[in-house]
């Protein structure tokens, strides 16, 4: 009788332990799930935070600065140097690349931290398109030049003579230079659109 009476002690022991073990592993889990909650919404704080809309016309340059399904908040910012005709731009990081699609070698650069504007040295090409590649800016594509009774003028649009490119530059930050390291394109293009 007593060892039976051990049994169902152990018995009973062993299925206290077993709800233990059953709890903290729901707690664990929960824990878990709160966590990944919390690492979601930091997430979606940093992209609404990087989230900015440009107006790259003749108008100021305005940024998106709170965004919520009620209210938008827009903030005037740092004019550009120049104006620029049918902008494209890419954010890297904090920086934002703005280029234009219309006869321009110029890319402006933007700092939001310092909202300050710079221009970097002229692309080789005109009327390329702007992306990023692994955090560095490129170029592609684009137009070559054609010579003019009116001076030097890109020949995109020019259905004769249709000069696309195909070479795809590489923006070197640190010796501020554009280079031809990526292989080009199989087929030349014209005011591409990169993403």
């Amino acid at each position: 009788l007593k060892e039976r009476q051990i049994e169902a002690k152990s018995l009973e022991m062993a299925t206290k332990q077993c709800q233990i073990d059953s709890k903290q592993q729901e707690i664990s889990l929960r824990s878990t799930q709160l966590e990944e909650k919390v690492a979601s919404i930091q997430k979606i704080k940093e992209q609404t935070r990087r989230l900015q809309s440009y107006i790259l016309s003749n108008e100021p340059l305005y940024t998106l600065t709170s965004l919520t399904r009620l209210h938008w908040s827009w903030k005037k910012l740092a004019d550009m140097p120049v104006t620029l005709k049918w902008p494209q731009s890419v954010l890297i990081h904090d920086t934002a690349f703005v280029a234009s699609r219309s006869n321009n070698y110029n890319v402006l650069k933007y700092d939001t931290k310092s909202d300050q504007w710079s221009i970097l040295p002229p692309c080789p090409a005109m009327n390329f398109g702007l992306g990023q590649l692994s955090g560095k800016l490129i170029a592609v594509g684009g137009c070559a030049e054609i010579e003019t009774l009116s001076g030097v003028l890109g020949s995109c649009g020019i259905s004769e003579i249709d000069q696309g490119i195909a070479n795809v530059y590489t923006y070197n930050e640190e010796n501020q230079q554009w280079e031809n390291v990526i292989p080009p394109m199989r087929t030349p293009r014209a005011l591409p659109n990169v993403v």
